[in-house]
């Protein structure tokens, strides 16, 4: 068993899975399937899967003369049925037991089936519909992380796609019939009634019991795709298609221009299982390599392909009689599948964008006893000044509020308070400004307070300042206030200055 890594530049998801369909009697091949890429199609379904020839199984298929049958595999953390993921040191089924009652069955045709979503959250809950999942926690997680590029999934038009193709030679299981209860493994028995916590039990083996193994090779291409504008995901499903054609080596002159215009624009990862050992750690050696690995098929022990449905997988908590340690596991599981669902809900959150509107940024004060002085505000470039002293009339320095804006409203004030002498009751989130406000002049000592804590207000989109004790602000404006505990009081930015009255108003979204 292979398995190859390649990174180029790609998002999106297409899943295509390989089984049966009774209304289809194609037989599969290693030629057939893994060389004519399957057509695909937004609307394929997974169709049940049927089998001729069922008997007792005589051989073990997979490598070591070890079936995976019998073995745990972490459904949450792990990616589809990856070979190399299963618990194989720690068998949940007595390994004698499982060669006695595993049964292997031919499947007689072919079904296919794919999810392309334009978030990771999106392809998970495209998955669990294929898959006939009713769990609220995504399923086979793992290939996020570990498959696309993760600093793709809060951009627009970025699309994951997971393709994979190959040949179902046999199925292995177990009949529905056998109690799985009383071919537990020794060790694991002990693990799952004891004291053990679930996660180290899952982390040991795996949160689910494979009972069925449907038993060959396959290909599996990743793709980020991201686009310049919107596309429809019939048209991207059409290019990866192509893609495949091309790697197989299928591909038209012009379908090998349209894919390497398209993985020009992925971030592309590939993993072979089963087949020959070959060098595909570069898209020239894949594009080079393929051909070899696909005539190996023929005479190399297949590995595992996948899984038929959900049902193919037992929940360990099942295999205990103790109904409070199952309630107990359980109840861990979903924990953990809660947290993985939070996490691709926060990956597929995309930042809104910029309304077009300016919002403050931030306000400073600059003072001199020199007007020319307190007016340059060269050394604060993107500042623009507002034209109205604040200790007009009152004596002492010039002094100025300058503000510079922003198109992100996360970077905008939400509030502007102020504070007199010993009044410094302010909220937390709030960030002293230590200029006095009536510097040089009698009075208060006069601060500003500004935050741009979200729960506190909208984004500010425009400042001013106001002269007289009526002062007549726009409508839509506010009059900065002191805050003394709960106090209402209009903040005089001249207070106990003598001088023209002088307030400043701000409006919000």
């Amino acid at each position: 068993m292979k398995k190859v890594t390649i990174w180029l530049l790609v998002i999106t998801f297409i899943f295509v899975l390989s089984g049966c369909n009774n209304q289809e009697q194609e037989k599969l091949s290693s030629e057939n399937l893994i060389t004519s890429p399957i057509p695909i199609t937004e609307n394929d379904e997974i169709a049940p899967i049927s089998y001729d020839n069922v008997h007792q199984s005589s051989e073990l298929l997979t490598e070591g003369n070890n079936t995976y049958v019998g073995f745990g595999y972490d459904v949450l953390n792990n990616t589809y049925i990856d070979p190399l993921s299963f618990s194989l040191s720690n068998p949940i089924l007595k390994e004698e037991e499982v060669q006695k009652q595993l049964k292997t069955r031919i499947p007689n045709a072919k079904s296919s089936a794919n999810i392309i979503g334009s978030s990771v959250s999106e392809y998970s809950k495209q998955l669990s519909v294929k898959l006939n999942l009713s769990a609220d926690y995504p399923m086979f997680s793992g290939s996020v992380s570990g498959e696309y590029d993760l600093n793709q999934t809060k951009k627009e038009n970025t699309y994951f796609i997971k393709s994979m193709s190959g040949y179902i030679k046999s199925s292995d299981f177990i009949n529905n019939s056998v109690n799985l209860k009383t071919i537990l493994d020794d060790t694991f028995k002990k693990d799952l009634n004891s004291n053990m916590e679930p996660k180290k039990l899952f982390e040991k083996y795996g949160t689910h019991l494979l009972t069925e193994a449907l038993m060959g090779a396959r290909c599996t291409y990743n793709y980020t795709y991201t686009s310049s504008s919107s596309q429809k995901k019939s048209e991207i499903l059409a290019k990866v298609d192509t893609t495949y054609s091309y790697i197989s080596g299928s591909a038209s002159d012009d379908q090998k221009k349209e894919a390497t215009e398209f993985l020009s624009n992925t971030y592309f990862q590939s993993m072979l299982t089963g087949g020959a050992d070959i060098d595909a750690s570069t898209m020239p050696n894949l594009l080079k390599n393929f051909p070899t690995w696909v005539a190996s098929l023929k005479d190399t022990t297949p590995t595992i392909y996948g899984i038929s449905n959900i049902n193919s997988l037992t929940p360990i908590w099942e295999l205990t009689d103790n109904a409070d340690r199952a309630t107990a596991l359980e109840k861990a599981f979903k924990k953990m599948g809660g947290d993985v669902k939070s996490f691709l809900d926060e990956l597929s959150k995309i930042p809104e964008k910029p309304s077009g509107k300016t919002y403050i940024e931030s306000v400073i004060i600059i003072s001199d006893k020199n007007k020319n002085v307190a007016t340059d505000g060269s050394s604060y470039p993107g500042y623009t000044m507002i034209d109205k002293d604040l200790n007009k009339d009152a004596g002492g320095d010039y002094i100025y509020l300058w503000y510079n804006t922003t198109t992100d409203p996360d970077k905008a004030l939400r509030d502007i308070r102020f504070t007199y002498d010993s009044f410094k009751d302010i909220p937390q989130f709030y960030t002293k400004n230590d200029h006095d406000l009536n510097k040089g002049a009698s009075g208060a000592y006069i601060y500003m307070w500004t935050t741009k804590q979200k729960s506190i207000g909208k984004p500010i989109t425009g400042i001013n300042i106001y002269y007289g004790e009526n002062a007549d602000m726009p409508s839509g404006y506010e009059v900065g206030l002191v805050n003394n505990k709960e106090s209402k009081t209009r903040a005089e930015l001249n207070y106990k200055a003598g001088g023209e009255f002088i307030f400043l108003g701000y409006t919000n979204e």
